[in-house]
């Protein structure tokens, strides 16, 4: 509840950004041993020396409750900038200075958008540009910024494909890759129960629960190759619904589901992190394990959904109990996962590997193989 949220090393692996939330008004408790969590924002440690890792500085971000996930950013002029996601406010950027060695941010620009959850930022071969995608929750599926200036982010364009919706899908992750001279951007949406939809939402067709609880989780694959084709672009206020519907559908290449088409439920099983190497998505997806989605069809521009290459799904009673606060938060987010096992939060393809987190089952290492020996270098046992 009072926790760090997301960690990002800078390119070097010297420095390490620690993204702090504080989701309750009244804390939960520290857990015995830890220290007092720090203001809410974003903590930086030296880690030059991996045996004692320092603390040299604690940066304060305005926002509801804290910072979710900051990601470091290296342009092609070599200048490294931070991006923090402010819950409720929008996103803070920062510059990355090492001073003496000793790293420290500075604050560059605040912008402002309704709601946001993640970004991903990539120097784009295409246009030579440093484009910021952003997953925005509830508010849409996403926005494109271009953040050569880092100081003047500069909205693109948006995806949405149900604009007229306000709590339908919830847009978690995002990334992009550019194959064949096309670019693509992956979207998914995490799913879960947050209670009946209004009798208005449910009659513009949004489904009964906010959250989609009662449906599969879907992760998008969009083509975005031309910006000014996703959908007119509006990051604050009400949007042309139908004309940013339209070219959201448009856009749409082809959606992955799970293959038993299993309704998410309440953070049950529904997609979180997702990451885009090469061909393949790596995707955790909570109690449904892990996958690796074989998405090079779609890659092509087909409507083809991505075919499950390899997944993981452990069983076995948990090992690894969640600490239970002496007094409840007025936001009980993590309590309602219960004893599930697994819970995989992440998933990251690193060095030929793939390294998942499972809340109740602890660290994994997992190497993709082939039934047909012949074809890989690492058969299946």
């Amino acid at each position: 509840v009072d926790c760090g949220a997301y960690v990002d090393l800078s390119k070097d692996g010297k420095v390490a950004f620690l993204s702090v939330q504080s989701l309750s008004v009244i804390p939960g408790g520290t857990r015995p041993g830890s220290r007092p969590i720090s203001e809410p924002g974003v903590e930086v440690i030296d880690v030059r020396n991996p045996s004692m890792p320092l603390l040299t500085q604690v940066y304060p971000v305005l926002s509801e409750g804290g910072v979710h996930t900051s990601r470091s950013h290296v342009y092609p002029n070599g200048n490294e900038y931070l991006f923090s996601v402010a819950n409720g406010f929008g996103i803070e950027i920062t510059q990355v200075n090492r001073i003496g060695g000793v790293p420290a941010i500075t604050p560059v620009v605040r912008k402002d958008i309704d709601e946001v959850h993640d970004m991903f930022l990539a120097n784009d071969a295409l246009t030579g540009k440093t484009y910021m995608y952003v997953a925005a929750g509830f508010e849409t599926g996403f926005y494109v910024y271009d953040v050569t200036t880092p100081a003047q982010p500069q909205l693109l364009a948006e995806w949405d494909l149900t604009p007229e919706c306000a709590d339908d899908w919830y847009a978690h992750t995002v990334d992009t890759t550019i194959a064949n001279g096309r670019r693509y951007v992956t979207i998914d949406a995490e799913i879960f129960n947050n209670g009946p939809q209004s009798a208005a939402e449910i009659a513009l067709g949004c489904g009964n629960i906010s959250g989609n609880a009662d449906k599969p989780g879907p992760l998008w694959i969009v083509d975005a190759t031309d910006f000014s084709q996703l959908g007119p672009a509006q990051d604050l206020g009400a949007d042309n619904v139908p004309a940013l519907k339209a070219a959201s559908e448009a856009a749409l290449v082809t959606t992955w589901l799970n293959p038993a088409g299993r309704a998410g439920g309440n953070l049950r099983f529904s997609p979180h992190n997702q990451q885009v190497v090469g061909n393949k998505i790596y995707l955790s997806n909570y109690h449904g394990g892990v996958y690796v989605l074989d998405a090079t069809a779609a890659f092509q521009g087909q409507d083809v959904r991505p075919s499950e290459v390899g997944f993981y799904v452990p069983s076995s009673t948990p090992n690894r109990p969640l600490y239970q606060p002496t007094s409840q938060p007025i936001i009980p987010f993590f309590g309602t996962f219960g004893g599930n096992r697994p819970q995989f939060w992440d998933a990251i393809f690193y060095k030929g590997s793939v390294l998942a987190a499972d809340w109740h089952g602890g660290f994994y290492s997992f190497q993709e193989c082939r039934r047909t020996s012949r074809r890989s270098s690492i058969p299946c046992p």
